[in-house]
């Protein structure tokens, strides 16, 4: 009789421990599948995901941005590294380059503050000859840096601007500052875009959303307008959105890594693309050049090697 017992005993201990493994398994499953409900329906949802990246935009350091254009027989690019914070200033290189019977390759290197633009030729080679038919040697202006510099102090500095006050604006602002500019930007429909339609796909094995974008061009003003104000760029102060009614919208592809909510890549009409990355890495900013010439001369000394 006790060796029945002692069965009965054991059997009703392996069902409850077989109770025990089928709820941890359901539990497992239960939480495994509310993870990848929460990813696929919420995280990763092309809307959270594309108004993410316009927040991390607002939240970056630096990042590095690398433009092409090629137009026929002539490509321009541009490969600059951003900082934001605690200095702003950009650098890199630019490289023009035509192939035909008057082909050249230029390459520049530059460097740019809210209110000055510094260049320096590095290299030209071009086909073209000078009278004796010679080739054109302009070993007297490379290295010398020319600087551009507006007369009313404003914060005109062209690469600068470029770089943060794209079809996004790039900075990094504190999150009461992130919260109202990104809600201005809702509240004024400044980005249109139909989250639907959203395309997927993978690259470099990290899936990546694209956006087909509109940009209403009066919404978009007033909020540059208000985050040049945020981040001390004065030259906009006068802007009024209201003289931009009538443009016409810009329209764009955008590029979001779904992972890390951060753009890649922006396409425009004619063949134009920026790619973006290395967000938040601190280098040493740029050193600033001290001995520099006027713009204006600089352009002189190289049309007179011609």
């Amino acid at each position: 009789m006790a060796g029945v017992s002692q069965r009965f005993k054991q059997t009703i201990f392996k069902q409850q421990r077989v109770l025990a493994k089928t709820l941890i398994l359901f539990a497992i499953l239960l939480f495994a599948g509310g993870t990848w409900g929460w990813w696929h329906f919420i995280y990763s949802h092309p809307k959270r995901v594309f108004w993410g990246a316009i927040g991390n935009a607002l939240q970056t350091r630096s990042f590095t941005r690398q433009s092409v254009l090629i137009d026929n027989d002539q490509s321009y690019i541009q490969r600059v590294i951003t900082k934001s914070s605690p200095k702003q200033v950009v650098s890199g290189v630019n490289e023009i380059k035509q192939e035909n019977a008057a082909g050249f390759d230029v390459f520049t290197e530059v460097v740019g503050t809210p209110t000055i633009d510094y260049v320096r030729y590095t290299s030209i080679k071009t086909d073209q000859k000078d009278q004796d038919g010679k080739s054109l040697d302009y070993k007297s202006v490379l290295g010398v840096w020319g600087k551009t510099e507006p007369a009313d102090k404003q914060t005109n500095g062209q690469l600068y601007n470029q770089s943060v006050l794209g079809v996004m604006p790039f900075g990094n602002l504190p999150l009461t500052q992130r919260r109202e500019l990104i809600s201005l930007m809702q509240s004024k429909s400044t980005y249109k875009t139909d989250y639907s339609s959203v395309k997927r796909t993978l690259i470099k094995s990290r899936p990546v959303y694209s956006y087909e974008v509109v940009v209403n061009a009066e919404a978009y003003i007033t909020v540059l307008k208000k985050y040049a104000s945020m981040v001390g760029l004065t030259h906009m102060s006068q802007t009024s959105p209201e003289d931009f009614r009538t443009t016409a919208a810009l329209q764009f592809r955008v590029f979001v890594d779904v992972w890390t909510k951060q753009v890649t890549k922006i396409e425009y009409p004619g063949g134009r693309t920026e790619t973006y990355g290395s967000y938040g890495i601190q280098k040493q900013a740029a050193a600033v050049p001290a001995a520099t010439i006027n713009i204006d001369q600089l352009q002189q000394r190289v049309q007179a090697v011609q």
